[in-house]
């Protein structure tokens, strides 16, 4: 009788000793799988951050590349004399637009739109036309000033692809001293998601 109870009683304590090592086993693997998720997260959120920049850098290409071309095919569309004829703050987008100035893609109807908001307007001020962007991010506002200001390299209309001045979020800030330094940048685009900022760019033909 008493073999029989130390054997039930040995056969119960291996049991348990199981289950508990079981239970273990159980809980580092638990452990395991929190550390890979864990790990899993941290990359998708590293190649999401680094996909959502590299996107906003394309924007910001884009948009500096279409601005230069529509810009160099306004001062050829346009000189000095046509610039007074039409006078002064007269929104010409409809003209450049119907003379394909922009990039095609930058085309909607009549006005033309930008990658980086699709606000984007453009008036003639007889000696010089402003490109006016609307609710760019600050991120997406620093980039694109720097970007033109450096491609421009100088300051005044008679250099460069004619950029003569760029305010931003009027009249808080105001520049023809070109290239712009991450500082000025910084200083300029306050706003989180609603900078404006425009553009001064020379008319370049007399005639």
């Amino acid at each position: 009788m008493t073999r029989k109870n130390h054997k039930r009683g040995f056969n119960l304590t291996r049991s348990h000793s199981e289950a508990i090592a079981h239970k273990t086993r159980m809980g580092f693997n638990l452990i395991e799988a929190a550390i890979v998720l864990a790990v899993v997260g941290g990359v998708i959120g590293t190649i999401w951050v680094s996909a959502a920049n590299m996107y906003e850098n394309y924007k910001v290409n884009k948009t500096v590349e279409g601005t230069i071309s529509t810009v160099r095919n306004i001062q050829k569309l346009i000189s000095w004399r046509d610039a007074e004829e039409i006078g002064n703050i007269q929104n010409i987008e409809p003209t450049v637009v119907a003379a394909g100035c922009p990039p095609n893609d930058w085309i909607s109807g009549v006005n033309v739109k930008s990658p980086v908001t699709g606000d984007l307007n453009i008036y003639s001020y007889k000696s010089h036309f402003d490109f006016t962007f609307y609710n760019i991010e600050r991120s997406t506002c620093i980039k694109i000033i720097m970007k033109l200001s450096a491609l421009q390299g100088t300051a005044g209309y008679s250099r460069g692809f004619g950029l003569g001045n760029i305010i931003v979020n009027y009249p808080n800030f105001s520049t023809n001293t070109f290239p712009l330094t991450h500082s000025q940048a910084e200083t300029a685009c306050t706003s989180a998601t609603g900078n404006a900022v425009s553009f001064a760019f020379a008319y370049t033909r007399i005639n």
